[in-house]
């Protein structure tokens, strides 16, 4: 990697939804022009043998889709030596909290989440060309969807041990609201708790129940509906603002998480509730 402007390496953490948001914040540094790579070491790694709420994590779409190239490992074990004294005057380490662009150097290296909503805002066209790569997905972006067709989204597994889960007034709340403001309005769910779920009354009357290990499979699933109960995933926050149109009316759980702060992850229409 000759260092000959200003280079950005951006680390993908997490599930889908946050390789969303940490690809489409790639994409604003290189609309600022610097030269991005990506770096998809940590995935697959658990980061603490002692934490059970850490989960491996696949690349779930390549990265030539949103057109970077992934670090080397040539190019990572040049990094390594580039933070060590004296070259390190030339490298500059950005999480979410000291972000500065002012502040950039030769090399930068970016490690975070990004889960801030004007990426995704921002990059709506991007995201939308980069994931039409995938031939299920496009299609489904493509499809309109059917009058009242809702997704709701209920994550549990990695939730529970963080006190994260929603409760079951936040569906009854936010089914009643679909109920009374949706026209024809029928729903799917989408889970990785499907015993849960089936054990719930509330949801007896849910069409289709997905709760797969196939992650493109329900993504492209949860495109074609035209409502969403988000809840507190970016997985189903993905889909929403991708499917978004004047006739989508889009659920999320208010706050997003009960016990950690985040930053705001709504447009200002879409409908909050009560997360307690």
């Amino acid at each position: 990697m000759k260092l000959k402007k200003k280079y950005a390496v951006v680390t993908i953490l997490g599930g889908f939804g946050n390789q969303l948001f940490q690809l489409c914040f790639a994409n604003s540094l290189k609309e600022k022009g610097f030269k991005v790579f990506i770096n998809t070491g940590v995935l697959n790694k658990v980061l603490n043998e002692e934490s059970p709420v850490i989960t491996r994590r696949d690349l779930v779409l390549p990265v030539n889709y949103f057109g970077f190239k992934e670090l080397s490992n040539f190019q990572y074990q040049l990094i390594k030596t580039l933070e060590k004294f004296p070259f390190r005057i030339l490298v500059k380490k950005f999480n979410e909290n000291n972000f500065d662009v002012s502040q950039s150097k030769t090399l930068n290296l970016f490690s975070g989440y990004w889960q801030d909503f004007k990426y995704i805002n921002e990059n709506k066209e991007f995201l939308i060309e980069a994931l039409s790569k995938n031939k299920n997905i496009k299609e489904s972006i493509k499809f309109k969807p059917y009058n009242g067709s809702t997704a709701l989204h209920v994550r549990r597994t990695d939730y529970i041990p963080l006190g994260e889960e929603l409760s079951l007034d936040f569906y009854i709340s936010s089914l009643n609201f679909m109920k009374k403001n949706v026209k024809n309005f029928h729903y799917s769910i989408f889970t990785d708790d499907i015993n849960w779920v089936k054990s719930q009354n509330i949801f007896s009357d849910a069409k289709n129940i997905y709760s797969s290990d196939d992650i493109l499979h329900d993504f492209s699933e949860m495109l074609k509906c035209q409502n969403f109960i988000v809840g507190n995933s970016t997985f189903s926050l993905m889909a929403a603002h991708i499917k978004e149109n004047i006739n989508t009316k889009i659920v999320i759980a208010d706050p997003w998480f009960r016990n950690n702060e985040y930053k705001k992850l709504f447009n200002e229409d879409w409908i909050k509730i009560n997360n307690v």
